[in-house]
């Protein structure tokens, strides 16, 4: 009887034994695959900023902490800056026309048609930003030189209200400029709302508190590449831009390595309202 009982008790262990490796194996197997998936996530944002907390670095510069896994380098240059309640933590309060954000070159912010981008955030401008006039316009975000061929801006026209995403391509004097139908009603001062542009396959979509705006021309080529810094708030890389500066508040800044159709975190700030 010992015998036979020794016999069952070593087959339920052994079976026992085989079902917790079956069941850590799948564990594991599972665990790879949300690793992975959160890998391919972290590798697509290329760019995250809160805004949360500002910092000072060893040479004293004051700088922004990057959450993507890239950690990108982010300067605060000049002066008047300030942290406000935004719609997730702070904002950045800023005047283009005195301070920006500045990125040195990082490969991967190089904006790519090819394989799809998305750069989006909340902004809030002042009633100084929305003075129309002939040619008020001011910049979010870019790393356009001048004349020089590649690189990329995105602006807003404040007296058209259209936004305008331009690159220049291989011909420096025939720069790719894709603007957005005119809004139905101006942007208000002082109020948030969510903005991005995608691009994808040679086509440029708009999207204004998460709802599409359409464009008046889709079909461009790739962005030329361009070895210079990326700035929030204007986009000259040698000096500020006295002509085109974004005077307002950001949050949420964000590009990513897809184009994106849907927003719904904007959903849950400004549920169901177009522009």
């Amino acid at each position: 009887m010992k015998g036979v009982t020794d016999v069952i008790s070593r087959d339920g262990l052994s079976g026992f034994t085989l079902y917790l490796l079956v069941w850590t194996l799948s564990v594991i197997f599972c665990l790879t695959d949300i690793a992975m998936a959160q890998e391919k996530a972290n590798n697509n944002m290329l760019l995250y900023m809160k805004f949360d907390t500002l910092n000072e670095n060893e040479n004293k510069e004051v700088c922004l902490q990057d959450e993507s896994f890239y950690a990108n380098e982010c300067r605060l240059l000049g002066e008047g800056y300030s942290l406000i309640d935004g719609i997730d933590g702070k904002a950045l309060l800023i005047d283009g026309r005195k301070n920006a954000v500045s990125l040195p070159y990082a490969r991967q912010l190089d904006l790519k048609m090819a394989t799809g981008f998305t750069v989006q955030f909340w902004f809030r401008p002042s009633e100084t930003a929305l003075q129309a006039g002939d040619v008020h316009r001011w910049v979010l975000f870019g790393n356009k030189v001048d004349t020089s061929p590649g690189g990329y801006v995105l602006q807003y026209r404040v007296a058209q209200r259209v936004f305008v995403f331009s690159f220049a391509s291989e011909d420096r004097f025939k720069p790719v400029v894709i603007e957005s139908v005119a809004l139905p009603v101006p942007l208000k001062p002082n109020e948030w709302y969510h903005f991005a542009v995608t691009g994808r396959e040679g086509k440029i979509n708009f999207f204004l508190n998460g709802a599409g705006l359409s464009s008046k021309e889709s079909i461009v080529g790739e962005i030329p590449p361009l070895r210079a810094g990326v700035r929030i708030g204007t986009y000259r890389i040698d000096r500020f831009d006295s002509i085109a500066p974004f005077i307002g508040a950001i949050d949420e800044f964000k590009v990513e390595a897809i184009a994106r159709s849907d927003f719904p975190e904007v959903r849950k700030v400004v549920p169901a309202r177009k522009p």
